[in-house]
């Protein structure tokens, strides 16, 4: 909706939406002020048990968050560093 200007008088709801997905992009790639911890082997872990739906789901939203970056034409700016959509889809391509 923000990309496309449909928001209208709920663009601070998607606003609010876009910080946190862009937050979360940032901790996964290990640029945020407070990243997602990684097994030895680089897998993302939050949880003991069924951690791989944590890990399918990140996947998931980096793919198509990067996707949308890439219509957007526009990067995040994190913490520590610019996150591209390249850098995005890289790490999902990992895990």
């Amino acid at each position: 909706f923000l990309l496309q200007g449909k928001a209208k008088g709920n663009s601070e709801v998607f606003e609010q939406l876009q910080e946190k997905a862009d937050y979360f992009m940032c901790a996964c790639l290990g640029k945020g002020s407070r990243n997602v911890q990684k097994t030895p082997g680089g897998l993302l872990f939050h949880q003991r048990w069924n951690n791989l739906q944590f890990v399918t789901s990140a996947a998931f939203l980096m793919t198509v968050y990067a996707d949308y970056l890439t219509t957007a034409g526009k990067n995040v700016q994190c913490p520590r560093g610019t996150a591209t959509p390249d850098e995005l889809h890289a790490m999902a391509k990992s895990q």
